[in-house]
């Protein structure tokens, strides 16, 4: 056990939620697990972003961490904390990191490594929750209740409005009147390879987009599986392995093409992305020691289609891009 039982019971207070993943729902000892919530906000002129991803790592060096990146030229900051630093609800998304607060209502930050600065808040406006049922308890579907899952995504927010500044060592940004985004991971390990993009800067406000392909490991065998959603107008259209879509793309130096159909619609993305992007830790058997590249200014042109008439056409900038492992294994 990383300590007493009911001292980690005081860390994670609450019942856990049966149907929605918002919540701390990991384990309460030690073990090769890890559980993150990713937090996105764009600025209402479109010129700034910030990713904040804060969760724990209980494996042999059992800690918890925030990792932001900062757009448009990929700002990383990392920080680390000790599981007594740390509190989160099991009955909703609710947490607490030093001092630092994280919640569907808003944000504060209060970081001070000795290098950044990092201090202000943030408060959200009609949070967009993803819907959930006993039969499909969220963005995976029922492929939610499958065991020995290596990674289970969840989705707490599709898109919400935003008010408040953030002071990075000296520099106001200020995000009122942009829009923001909420997803969580937790399992063990990310997967070998991924493609992975979000955006909710199309011309509209409120709409939307998401979509992940990755390599699934399960029980001995190896499928790809892939999920996500376009919102337009509040109409949600879901895309996933569990709803018989299909998914076929290719890749170039910068630039990927996906084409998501299923049988009554078809998703057509083009994504294109520059610079170097910005270095985060993912988890490997929950350890955090593995380096991937966010692309947190890439951008995104998106076609719905029906029966080959174009529905409707949207361009996003800035969209968040992650494009991970040898993705000939999956495209």
């Amino acid at each position: 056990m990383i300590r007493g039982m009911n001292s980690l019971k005081a860390c994670f207070p609450g019942k856990r939620q049966i149907f929605r993943d918002e919540g701390y729902r990991g384990p309460l000892v030690s073990t090769r697990y890890f559980e993150g919530w990713y937090l996105r906000h764009v600025s209402f002129d479109k010129s700034r972003s910030l990713a904040v991803i804060a969760g724990l790592s209980l494996a042999p060096d059992p800690h918890a961490f925030i990792q932001l990146l900062y757009g448009p030229d990929s700002r990383v900051v990392k920080v680390r904390y000790s599981l007594e630093e740390l509190k989160a609800r099991r009955d909703r998304f609710e947490l607490n990191l030093g001092n630092n607060h994280f919640s569907p209502r808003g944000m504060v930050l209060d970081i001070d490594n000795g290098i950044d600065k990092i201090c202000g808040s943030l408060e959200y406006h009609n949070v967009s929750a993803y819907p959930s049922t006993v039969v499909s308890p969220g963005i995976m579907g029922p492929f939610s209740w499958l065991p020995f899952m290596e990674c289970i995504h969840g989705l707490i927010s599709m898109d919400h409005g935003l008010s408040g500044q953030i002071l990075w060592n000296g520099e106001n940004l200020d995000f009122s009147n942009g829009r923001g985004y909420i997803e969580k991971d937790r399992g063990r390990s990310m997967p070998e390879q991924w493609v992975w993009v979000q955006t909710n800067q199309f011309e509209n406000p409120g709409d939307s987009l998401m979509f992940s392909l990755a390599g699934i490991p399960w029980m001995g065998r190896y499928f790809n599986g892939h999920l996500g959603f376009l919102r337009l107008n509040g109409t949600l259209n879901k895309f996933g392995t569990y709803t018989g879509s299909r998914v076929s793309g290719r890749r170039a130096e910068g630039h990927m093409e996906l084409q998501i159909r299923n049988k009554q619609l078809t998703l057509l993305l083009d994504l294109d992305w520059e610079g170097k992007g910005g270095s985060l830790y993912a988890p490997v058997q929950g350890v955090m020691n593995r380096e991937i590249i966010e692309m947190p200014h890439s951008i995104l042109k998106a076609t719905l289609t029906k029966d080959r008439k174009i529905l409707w056409k949207g361009r996003a900038e800035p969209a968040a891009a992650e494009v991970v492992g040898d993705l000939s294994k999956i495209l």
